[in-house]
């Protein structure tokens, strides 16, 4: 987990990372370890902890940075900062079909363009414990700043079972150059978007609906136009088609 690739673009540095280690095994013959379509971020990797207070009624769970890329977010909860054996949580967008012991969070943006992580009541999602540790990993980006990158060096640590650093030169082979850096939403944007998203209710039955699905999977999209196949000349039912 960290840095694994750097690049420049017009005289300008960045870093691609990847939020969990990536373990691959070696080849008897070659000797050589293998990472195929290996999936990278840019930005820098971080982590942030809180440890749960009961008594303190205003305790907040804030990522306390700016431009995070929440699609990289990693929460996991520890019994106490004495051990390392910890729980992964994953994001919830609904409270339905949850029970009180499942282990998930929920995300909002709040003040200074930061986001809160927030957790079940015991009922809806599992309660945290005093004591608990939150642990936050995240990938900080420059959003747009870094697209089109194509040529890369490595930088990445590589350990094998035993712990032992045993990072080498690195032979790197481009899939697809980096895309899909966007700055952050306007606030004309959301005031567009917000509405259109919660009519949605999590369905694709109308145009408008698979014009918001399309949005929210795809960021960096300016525009969606959808149609249903009914609407051509001569009719094809049961397609819907996207302009992107």
């Amino acid at each position: 987990a960290g840095s694994v690739l750097a690049s420049r673009i017009d005289n300008e540095s960045f870093l691609f990372s990847v939020v969990e280690d990536i373990t691959v095994p070696v080849n008897s013959v070659t000797g050589r370890a293998t990472w195929n379509n290996l999936t990278v971020f840019e930005g820098q990797l971080l982590k942030y902890e809180y440890v749960v207070d009961k008594t303190d009624s205003t305790q907040r769970f804030v990522i306390p940075n700016e431009n995070v890329d929440i699609s990289t977010l990693k929460v996991y909860v520890r019994q106490s900062e004495n051990t390392t054996i910890r729980n992964n949580y994953v994001k919830a967008s609904t409270i339905i079909d949850l029970d009180e012991k499942d282990r998930v969070y929920f995300l909002q943006e709040v003040e200074d363009l930061r986001y809160e992580v927030y957790f079940g009541d015991g009922v809806f999602g599992r309660e945290t414990s005093d004591g608990e540790v939150i642990e936050l990993d995240y990938i900080q980006t420059q959003g747009s700043a870094a697209n089109n990158a194509g040529t890369f060096s490595f930088t990445g640590t590589v350990i094998d079972s035993s712990g032992r650093d045993i990072t080498s030169e690195a032979t790197i082979t481009v899939v697809s150059k980096s895309s899909g850096g966007v700055p952050a939403e306007s606030l004309e944007k959301i005031k567009f978007k917000a509405p259109r998203e919660f009519s949605t209710q999590n369905r694709a039955v109308t145009a408008k609906d698979f014009e918001s699905i399309l949005r929210a999977i795809y960021a960096d999209t300016d525009d969606v136009i959808a149609y249903g196949g009914e609407e051509l000349d001569p009719p094809e039912y049961g397609k819907v088609y996207l302009a992107v």
